[in-house]
């Protein structure tokens, strides 16, 4: 557990620098976890990648929740990707996609575009979920031992899938946890948070409109967004806008 627990740390301060929030209420402590999976989300679509994003959900009528270790926009495992299509495409009873050819020279056209002269559509981008394992062995767990780890990916994939959707669990959670999701933030919480501009990443407005819906500042955005359920909202919004209707969730699994 220790080893696990060293390693993860690891991973997470390759992408954030852990900053000590003091919290005065149990709102301001859901608060801090709400406002942590926003700056997440912002920093996967800002570098394409994240670490330690909690997720929650109702799963059959009981309130469910996880830290997923990484989600990002590239593949950490090409073999285990097309090996899982390979399945699936069996399972349904369909051919198995074929490999992709080689890549042909930038003046030279396939025949299919001669035929068909209409660009095909784009393929749908895909985010994959990693997990991290500590072993004791420098192998990928296999078979009957993969099997939690993959039940564990499958759970991670119907939460995000829940929140990209716009299936929001936060009565369930404030009903469970006793939370006034109407209440105040605490003046300190919202200054501390606020003290750590420089460190919060934001999409660079290009454009007239981008900077007129630019964020706030985090004082900015906390102050006018200072209840659970108007930052709740924010960072629904934020899930609904990075990934609904993008594709696929792939998952893997890597050992640590």
């Amino acid at each position: 557990m220790k080893r696990g627990s060293e390693v993860h740390a690891a991973l997470e301060e390759e992408v954030y620098t852990s900053v000590q929030i003091e919290v005065a209420t149990k709102e301001d402590a859901w608060g801090l976890r709400v406002w942590n999976v926003i700056q997440g989300l912002r920093t996967l679509r800002e570098s394409g990648m994240t670490r330690e994003l909690e997720v929650w959900g109702v799963v059959d009528g009981e309130v469910v929740g996880g830290v997923i270790d990484e989600i990002s926009f590239m593949c950490p495992d090409v073999a285990m990707e097309e090996e899982a299509t390979h399945n699936f495409a069996v399972a349904r009873g369909e051919a198995p996609p074929r490999r992709p050819g080689p890549t042909l020279p930038t003046n030279q056209r396939a025949l299919d575009e001669y035929l068909n002269p209409t660009p095909p559509a784009p393929a749908k981008r895909k985010l994959y979920i990693t997990d991290v394992k500590t072993r004791s062995v420098t192998s990928l767990p296999r078979g009957a031992s993969f099997r939690p780890t993959r039940l564990q990916l499958m759970l991670y994939h119907t939460l995000l899938s829940s929140l990209a959707a716009g299936d929001t669990p936060l009565a369930g959670l404030a009903a469970r946890y006793e939370l006034d999701t109407q209440a105040p933030f605490s003046p300190a919480f919202v200054l501390q948070v606020g003290a750590l501009a420089d460190e919060v990443f934001y999409d660079a407005p290009s454009s007239a409109e981008e900077v007129a819906s630019a964020p706030d500042p985090p004082v900015g955005e906390l102050s006018r967004n200072n209840t659970l359920e108007k930052l709740w909202g924010i960072m629904m919004k934020l899930f609904t806008e990075s990934w609904y209707g993008r594709g696929d969730w792939g998952a893997s699994v890597s050992d640590g």
